[in-house]
């Protein structure tokens, strides 16, 4: 017997969802067996870099 799916609340803003997020479980707001595989064909590389940023080198 599956367990009933959640609804997700709606969020004022990304900082209360990430907040939410941090602290609930996804199995209990998503039916993860029913995922389907995504192709992004014309996805790019991020210009964002996943290294902390320590600000401009000074190699004099």
């Amino acid at each position: 017997m599956n367990k009933p799916i959640a609804a997700i609340p709606a969020f004022e803003n990304e900082t209360e969802e990430r907040a939410f997020w941090e602290d609930n479980d996804s199995a209990l707001y998503l039916d993860w067996s029913k995922t389907q595989t995504v192709v992004l064909p014309n996805l790019k590389k991020s210009a964002m870099s996943s290294e902390p940023d320590n600000g401009p080198r000074t190699d004099s």
